[in-house]
């Protein structure tokens, strides 16, 4: 049963603020408004596992949006239930891609149309379907997470022709989305994911070490990306099953990516592996998703429980 408006009201500000962290759920506001907030958030929650039904596993497909460089993660997480614990997830697909490259002339003529990217609308729509269709859909995902994206960086009063480029991609896959369920050609969920929500969540309960570690980097953006990289890094070096288990060769090959950064016996390519520079995107697609399998769980244990195990 959702716990009661006046119950969740009678917690103390910082404590009405955890729950919402880890439910993932906005946690700005007033004590009132946040109260409210997450009281129906749980409501649609308990009311969106009566449609589920029973099943058993779902397939979750997180994206990490980008046009160079878009990360996507797919695993097999167990739905929580009230009888069952908690298991791993499995990974099945874990690689970044380019959605559109700057094309490679060589030519005395480098100013001509053709030599030039494209970012008109009908070229990215036609991005969008081919990646849905023929890359990601194929793995059969139950849930969808795409990150939301901002439409300014750092504050700034500009907006990035880049921001909106990325944007107008996002939207772009959640039409695609919408469209085919419409037409009964994929079953699932969609859902928007704020990075807002997803960095506090894992660097502010679970990975002090990691940020002890990114101290020494550059600017705030720069020891948050590091410290979600080296918390990814730490979970696969310790081999642990019970945080989550590669159940692929990509998704090995993805992580050896990871330890190659720690351990200097692996040099260059070697089969296969991920360039060190945009390991960031792998571990935000990854974090992403299992931060959205937490917020079941903990959304769960509120509804079925109380509040007070969060």
């Amino acid at each position: 049963m959702v716990p009661q408006l006046a119950s969740l009201q009678a917690l103390k500000l910082a404590r009405l603020k955890l729950v919402a962290v880890r439910c993932g759920i906005n946690s700005s506001g007033p004590k009132s408004t946040l109260a409210a907030r997450v009281h129906d958030e749980l409501r649609r929650f308990e009311a969106s596992q009566l449609e589920l039904g029973k099943k058993e596993t779902a397939r979750i497909l997180s994206i990490d949006m980008g046009i160079r460089n878009l990360a996507y993660c797919i695993f097999d997480s167990p739905v929580p239930s009230e009888t069952s614990p908690s298991l791993p997830p499995s990974i099945v697909a874990w690689r970044k891609l380019a959605v559109s490259s700057a094309p490679s002339v060589t030519g005395a003529d480098d100013s001509s149309p053709s030599s030039k990217e494209s970012f008109e609308p009908s070229i990215y729509a036609a991005h969008a379907y081919h990646l849905l269709a023929n890359t990601l859909l194929p793995h059969a995902p139950t849930q969808v997470l795409i990150e939301r994206q901002r439409y300014r960086s750092m504050g700034g009063a500009a907006i990035q022709e880049w921001t909106v480029r990325v944007n107008m991609f996002e939207g772009m896959l959640h039409s695609v989305l919408r469209t085919l369920a419409e037409e009964g050609r994929w079953r699932g969920q969609v859902h928007s994911v704020s990075p807002a929500k997803v960095t506090p969540f894992w660097l502010g309960v679970d990975a002090a070490k990691a940020k002890a570690v990114a101290a020494t980097v550059g600017t705030g953006s720069a020891r948050r990306k590091a410290a979600k990289v080296d918390l990814v890094r730490k979970w696969l070096a310790a081999g642990d099953e019970k945080v989550l288990r590669l159940e692929t060769p990509e998704a090995i090959r993805t992580a050896e990516s990871f330890l190659r950064g720690k351990q200097s016996w692996r040099k260059g390519k070697e089969r296969g592996t991920v360039e060190q520079g945009k390991l960031d995107d792998l571990a935000d697609c990854l974090l992403q998703g299992l931060a959205w399998a937490r917020w079941e769980d903990n959304k769960l244990h509120a509804v079925t429980r109380s509040v007070d195990g969060l």
